[in-house]
């Protein structure tokens, strides 16, 4: 047994002495190649205008392929890592030692499920990214899935990109075959790879074949220097050429790992304090020797007893025949039998008086004088008494005491293993032959989904009919209709995010149970029914809870990303953008009205809001323009406070309401506005969604409440499968102790051994404490007439003239040899019965003793008591949730400046609220710092979020125990546990955050700051719609010689600075980036921890005038963080300053609430068991040595004897 009873995982690339696991992987080649260097990316982005035709070629968009790539394997890497970082802290509950291949298997399931679970969290989190980026119709700065155009009315407005009748509000994309133009104007196919609306799809969706293939290289590279060498075949051990980059990032970009198990240092760590074993023999020689020698003296008192009764009896039968010459006097002797019978009768009080009084069971063959008979017969009497007391005393012990024997039964059926755990619960034991099962073997978990994921409404033919709309053909917004917009606007937008969610929920699902399934159950003995059961919940209320927030988290980071970050998206409904003189464009955020009623007579507007800044009350309305919409008729507002437009497609439909689902009404409205524009093809036959379907959701609640309960209704879970479990268990054998007494049989033979052992014992020992009791009777009568020792004289003659084979003989010469085998057999029968009594004193036993305990006083009373650690008390609750016993577990402090208002004061104190914004300069902190100061909130509030939503889990999340552990032991596990949870937290967080990042850069999102890409008025060309390019942003500074791109680095970025009419500041610690996520990101708090940074801050701002020392400063001594800690450091580490955390052993003990505990004494010596071996081997071995005594003595005499005759033979010779 291990006297560590948890060792920690480690996977160190190098053994080491501490660890028992190692690993070694390597990863895609790709990974390591020069493809995946910023020189790369510098060198193959060489076209700075591009348009909707540039972008025909393949090598216009190829660096942001290639950076994606990089993403990807940057991300592959910290997966990896986040998995073996997870795996090395992980406890392995280890209370006995396993074997080398036991252990073997444990350590890689553990570590490819950790592996597997981080991978699936990020692919689950990239998907969700992907989806919300198109249903967000979010625009990419290569315009590769919408584009700029000019309105007939004059504004600017965007739409999507159509290939091949596939339009780019299609959320899955429009995939095609990648081509690149070359010297002589050709269309060149690229093998493997894939265009398509975003460059993230594209990516997945391609292969790396052209880049092991030195031709295809040469020409999509053909300008570039010819050192450039492509990948190599050789070093692909696990993927193939045409692996698409999916599948390359399903698997981690891991091309081969090495899982080593070290047994020897996994031994050492376990540092067992004993090892015990037990085996089934059917003999033992000790054993057998010692039971035939009690039986044979046993037997042997028995048959001295009862055989001259049967010989009697038989001597009696066979005097019964009789010759036929007195057959006459037979009838005389039968009519006198009755007289004989009652005569015999009437004397036997009489008869029985007289054997008793005469009985004589040490008569000998001394003198017979009247003397020696008194002492004979009293012996005898004696001798009886004692054998009566003693024979009851042990008949009593034999009957009485109880034995633990461990009963086997080979290959039981489910049925035996059921009848055997009710009998024996506690002591069974059933090895399972199959230690790892996957729990798709006896569990089962099925969602089932909300009935709009089924129906019309997601339906392919309607989702493809949506986006047939041109949005070109939509008219402006008539003039009185402020806070208004048309739904054909979002349309599309609301029913692929409605589709996207469902089978975005769905993969989730199908992901979480393809890890769930294929998870192994490792177990080496069969559970019992109730904790299989117990167990099994455990594990599938914890699957289930652990699906929904992981998904619930990941809409999280999207909405705010995607709806903060401000990035500009297709359904112009938030801003407007206009030309200005030198042909670029601006963007202005205007203001909306705010409606408490609306209808198409009358209207009431309370307040304004604008999507400059958050407010989540900023909804605008949709109207139904149906076809008396054209002739001079309002458009219908049958959508009013029920689908709402927001600041971003995503936030308007998470916020609108369900009930219009279940009417037909609204269906047929919107189908008669689509007809309006869409020609080509008839509307689509879609039903309402069936009221009288049983729903756990009200139709009255919002879209929102319905995603973060994964759109389902309920979740049927089967774990009663235990038949099933058992059958892949498949237990050989079962064994269980039973404390029970001696059966009859058994008890009799062990009885009647002693017994023997008695008889010859009080046989032997009698006559010589009689003779020396009389002796000294004798001795103190003479006392006065002898001196000296003559006592001890006595006793030396006594035992020098001891014969115990006295026979008739009174031969000298008979005598001496009858002394000679006296001697030799006390020497043998002595040694032999010390080596058998030796030997059962030094055979080691165990005996457990079970204390029963009722509070935790008496359990520590117990342990005080017993001054032992390795008592076991059974739970009552194997089950326990970490809150019962974890009364406290928080974070004690977040940073300050998610605690205090002290940013937003500095910078907003005595400020005048501007109504709209118009971006103009994108240097000016002044017009984005609103935005920073919203992205820090928001940042603040996810984590904060996050964190509360995490311990809610893991409080619910439960620990699975079977005995009570020690105090000490237990707050350090539970310590460590917790550890391990504050660990985790940051680290999906941050891994969560990079993706997002990466997917922001390698589809090159279009910020509406214009910091990232200019949008620019060419020469107008309305036939091709390429009257816009976009060119990437490049950030100079001269005093810091800082010159970088937005298209090749996403850190780009240089100081911020506030500029005014007469003058600009830069701002220490605030920098300004490609797009406001990395502006927030990058930049530090540093200016707000000093008063002089914050006074020329506020003075540029031109802000009221104000008391300087009422405003309050960042503290630095209140943080663990640096004062030039980036907003990204804080963010990685959740702006975490402190954990609080309190165990409670008391009430961990009330949840285990044991009844009792057992402990196990291990011993060597029992002065009953080696009495009673004593006594059943006494008798049966001394006459096994009186036997074979005379017999060794006379083949010693031969041989003796032969020798000298010999030698004899050899001197005469001579």
């Amino acid at each position: 047994m291990c006297s560590h009873a948890r060792s920690l995982y480690s996977t160190e690339s190098k053994e080491s002495k501490n660890t028992f696991v190692t690993t070694q992987v390597q990863f895609h080649e790709v990974c390591s190649s020069q493809f995946i260097k910023q020189s790369w990316f510098d060198m193959i982005f060489t076209n700075e205008n591009i348009s909707i035709k540039s972008t025909d070629d393949f090598r216009v968009t190829l660096s942001f392929f290639w950076q994606i790539i990089a993403g990807l394997c940057n991300a592959s890497r910290k997966s990896w890592n986040d998995a073996l970082a997870n795996f090395n802290v992980l406890l392995f509950a280890s209370p006995s030692t396993f074997n080398e291949e036991t252990l073997r298997i444990q350590v890689q399931t553990i570590l490819k499920n950790q592996i597997e679970l981080s991978q699936t969290t990020m692919t689950r989190n990239l998907l969700a990214i992907r989806r919300m980026i198109s249903g967000n119709q979010i625009v990419s700065g290569l315009q590769t899935n919408f584009y700029f155009f000019s309105h007939p009315s004059g504004s600017v407005q965007i739409a999507p990109r159509v290939f091949d009748n596939c339009s780019c509000l299609n959320i899955e994309g429009c995939p095609r075959s990648a081509s690149f133009i070359n010297n002589d104007g050709h269309s060149i196919s690229i093998p493997g790879m894939i265009i398509d609306c975003l460059m993230i799809d594209a990516t997945l969706s391609s292969t790396l074949e052209c880049y092991y293939n030195q031709t295809c290289f040469s020409l999509l590279h053909s300008s570039l220097p010819i050192n450039i060498q492509p990948l190599s075949n050789t070093s692909l051990k696990h993927f193939s050429l045409n692996s698409t980059i999916q599948i390359l990032l399903y698997e981690l970009m891991v091309e081969e790992m090495i899982i080593n198990t070290h047994f020897d240092l996994y031994y050492s760590q376990c540092n067992p304090k004993y090892c015990s074993y037990s085996y089934t023999r059917r003999f033992h020689v000790v054993f057998v020797v010692t039971t035939i020698i009690g039986i044979f003296g046993g037997l042997s008192f028995g048959i001295n007893f009862f055989a001259p009764l049967i010989a009697i009896i038989i001597l009696r039968r066979k005097n019964r025949v009789l010759p036929n010459t007195i057959v006459s006097q037979i009838e005389t002797l039968r009519q006198s039998r009755i007289r004989i019978v009652w005569t015999r009768i009437q004397s036997l009080p009489q008869y029985i008086n007289e054997q008793v009084f005469s009985l004589n069971i040490f008569e000998s063959s001394t003198p017979s004088t009247p003397n020696n008979i008194y002492r004979q017969r009293l012996f005898t009497r004696f001798f009886i008494l004692l054998m009566i007391i003693s024979s009851i005393i042990v008949g009593f012990y034999i009957c009485l005491t109880e034995q633990n024997q461990l009963i086997t039964v080979e290959d039981p059926s489910l049925t035996t293993y059921l009848q055997l755990y009710d009998d024996h619960s506690i002591t069974l034991q059933c090895p399972c032959s199959q230690i790892s099962i996957p729990y798709k073997s006896f569990l089962n978990v099925t969602f089932i989904s909300h009935q709009v994921c089924s129906s019309d409404l997601v339906s392919s033919e309607w989702l493809t009919y949506l986006t047939r709309l041109d949005l070109t053909f939509i008219p402006e917004i008539e003039e009185g209709f402020d806070g208004t917009r048309d739904f054909r606007t979002i349309g599309a937008s609301y029913f692929q995010l409605l589709s996207t969610f469902c089978s975005m929920i769905q993969m989730n699902i199908d992901d979480a149970q393809r890890i769930f399934i294929n998870t192994q159950f490792i177990n080496d003995h069969v559970l019992p029914p109730s904790v299989f059961l117990q167990k099994t919940q455990t594990i599938i209320d914890s699957f289930i809870s652990t699906t929904r927030n992981n998904f619930a988290r990941t809409i999280d980071w999207v909405n705010v990303v995607f709806s903060r970050s401000h990035f500009l998206n297709g359904a112009n409904v938030v801003y407007q953008i206009t030309e200005t003189i030198d042909n670029q464009l601006d963007i202005i955020f205007p203001t909306y009205s705010i409606y408490l009623s609306f209808s198409e007579t009358d209207f009431t507007a309370a307040g304004v809001c604008s999507c400059v800044s958050y407010d989540g009350d900023c909804r605008l309305i949709p109207l139904l323009y149906l076809n008396a919409s054209y002739f001079d008729q309002s458009p219908s507002t049958l959508f009013f406070k029920i689908v709402k437009i927001g600041c971003t497609p995503l936030s308007g439909f998470q916020n609108s309401k369900i009930s219009w689902w279940y009417n037909i009404t609204y269906f047929q409205y919107i189908k008669e506005t689509y007809s309006i524009v869409i020609n080509s093809q008839s509307t689509p036959n879609i039903k309402a969604l069936n009221a009288s379907v049983p729903s756990r959701f009200n139709e009255d609640i919002e879209t929102n409440e319905l995603i973060r309960e994964m759109f389902s209704e309920i979740s049927i879970n089967n774990n009663t499968n235990f038949d099933q479990f058992y059958n892949k268990c498949a237990p050989r054998t079962c064994t269980y102790s039973k404390i029970q007494r001696r059966n009859l049989l058994a008890s009799l033979f062990l009885l009647i051994a002693i017994c023997g052992g008695l008889n010859k014992g009080f046989r032997l020992l009698m006559p010589l404490f009689g003779k020396l009791f009389f002796s000294c009777i004798h001795w103190w009568k003479e006392r006065h007439r002898r001196r000296g020792n003559y006592l001890f004289i006595n006793i030396y003659q006594a035992i020098k003239t001891m014969n115990l084979f006295r026979n008739e003989s009174i031969d000298e010469r008979s005598i001496h040899q009858q002394q000679i085998y006296t001697r030799i057999y006390s020497i043998l029968y002595l040694t032999s019965l010390s080596i058998l009594l030796f030997y059962t004193a030094i055979v080691e036993r165990s005996i457990t003793k079970t204390y029963s305990v009722s509070s935790m006083m008496d359990y520590q009373q117990l342990l005080v008591d017993l001054q032992k650690d390795d008592i076991v008390c059974p739970c009552t609750r194997i089950s326990i949730p970490y809150g019962e016993f974890i009364n406290e577990l928080r974070v004690n402090k977040f940073h300050e400046a998610c605690t205090t208002d002290k940013i937003l004061t500095i910078l907003t104190a005595g400020s005048n609220t501007q109504a709209m914004v118009e971006v103009s300069n994108e240097r000016n902190f002044q017009l984005w710092a609103p935005f920073f100061v919203e992205s820090l909130t928001l940042f603040c509030s996810l984590s904060q979020d996050t964190i509360d939503d995490s311990i809610d889990i893991f409080l619910t999340s439960t620990i699975l125990t079977n005995q009570l552990q020690p105090s000490v032991q237990f707050i350090d596990e539970i310590n460590q546990t917790i550890n391990q949870f504050q660990k985790r937290i940051p680290i999906i967080f941050a891994q969560t955050l990079d993706l997002i990042r990466m997917t922001i850069q390698g589809n090159s999102l279009l910020g509406t700051f214009a910091s990232n890409w200019d949008i620019l008025k060419i020469e107008e060309d309305i036939e091709s719609n390429s009257s816009f390019i976009t060119r990437p942003v490049i950030h100079n500074e001269i005093k810091q010689n800082i010159s970088c791109s937005c298209s090749t680095s996403r850190t780009c970025s240089i100081p911020a600075e506030i500029i005014t009419d007469n003058r600009s500041v830069i701002i220490q610690g605030l920098i300004f980036a490609c797009h406001l996520l990395e502006t927030t990101l990058l930049s530090s708090l540093s200016c707000f921890y000093f008063p002089k940074c914050i006074h020329i801050v506020r003075d540029i701002l031109d802000l009221d005038t104000f008391d300087y020392d009422v405003l309050e400063l960042l503290n630095d001594s209140l943080s663990r963080f640096s004062v030039y800690d980036t907003i990204e450091t804080l963010t990685h580490e959740m702006f975490i300053e402190s954990w609080i955390s309190n165990i409670s052993y008391e009430s961990f003990y009330n949840s285990c609430s044991p009844n009792y505990c057992t402990y196990i004494y291990h011993y060597r010596f029992d002065a009953l068991e080696l009495l009673t071996t004593f006594l059943s081997i006494f008798a049966g071995l001394s006459i096994v040595i009186r036997f074979l005594v005379p017999y060794l003595v006379k083949i010693f005499q031969n041989l003796k004897q032969r020798f000298r005759f010999r030698n004899v033979r050899i001197v005469s010779v001579h």
